[in-house]
């Protein structure tokens, strides 16, 4: 009678982190046990997901750090090479504090997105007026913007309150921002509205478009799409994962998508499908 049970632990003791791809038989499982077996297996196919994430992050993050210290390293064993002038050492210099800083900033980005995804950060929530909130949060990328010949618009309710995690929101709504001012053709314009029938907030910008192939990986971490839309090489890839994670932690969602006129939104709503999130 017994059987069927040692079995079943024989082919669960075959599993580790190296054969996550196994599944348990169900051919010989008792009629009584295909739930918890059924189960067992789905959870197994769960975990090996996440293992093979784990290990495509960990290489990605490998091959981004490894770009911005090869260059460092470059730049310092160019400028050792040989006696230099003053003017070529402080070139150098220059040079190599973008790299720390480029290398620095990812860094950062990644062990924010680890104790996001964790939820090592605890909420604290506080009351907020979003449109003041917004124009607060823009200061940070008005300069940038500015080079760029971006125009701005605060589109918010100036009546509406809301109790939130002020510093997660900053960081979903200043990485949305952030992206914004990077990926806009100069001369173009960023409206930030809200709230709509679908959303607590949205953040417009004028494009160019994002291809409809590049949709579904925009809030994958450590990856890039069109370059196109880019002239920032300090982005990393990180910004609109570290986003989509701590607005997952206030129970929302962020979603992206092109418009007819050629514009793009990026769009913060509740994760129930409602406009207004906590």
């Amino acid at each position: 009678g017994l059987r069927p049970l040692n079995h079943l632990a024989a082919q669960i003791d075959t599993v580790d982190e190296h054969a996550l791809s196994r599944r348990i038989d169900l051919g010989p499982v008792p009629r009584e046990l295909l739930p918890p077996v059924k189960c067992l297996n789905a959870l197994l196919g769960r975990l090996e997901r996440s293992f093979d994430r784990e290990r495509q992050f960990a290489g990605d993050a490998s091959h981004e750090l490894r770009t911005p210290l090869a260059a460092l390293r470059m730049v310092l064993e160019v400028a050792a090479s040989r006696d230099r002038s003053a003017a070529e050492y402080q070139a150098a210099l220059v040079e190599g504090q973008r790299l720390v800083r480029q290398t620095t900033r990812l860094v950062e980005s990644l062990l924010t997105l680890a104790r996001a995804e964790q939820g090592e950060v605890a909420l604290e929530r506080s009351e907020v007026t979003l449109h003041e909130f917004v124009d607060e949060c823009w200061k940070a990328h008005a300069d940038a913007a500015s080079r760029r010949g971006l125009r701005f618009t605060n589109d918010v309710d100036e009546a509406l309150d809301l109790a939130t995690d002020v510093a997660r929101l900053w960081i979903v709504l200043g990485n949305l921002l952030d992206n914004a001012v990077a990926y806009t053709e100069a001369d173009g314009a960023i409206v930030v509205r809200g709230p709509t029938d679908t959303a607590l907030l949205e953040v417009w910008d004028s494009g160019p478009v994002i291809p409809e192939v590049d949709l579904p990986h925009l809030f994958d971490r450590l990856w890039r799409g069109n370059r196109a839309r880019s002239e920032a090489e300090l982005h990393c890839g990180l910004g609109l994962a570290l986003a989509q994670a701590h607005a997952r932690a206030l129970g929302l969602q962020i979603s992206a998508h092109n418009s007819p006129q050629g514009r793009v939104c990026f769009a913060i709503s509740a994760r129930d499908g409602g406009k207004r999130g906590p």
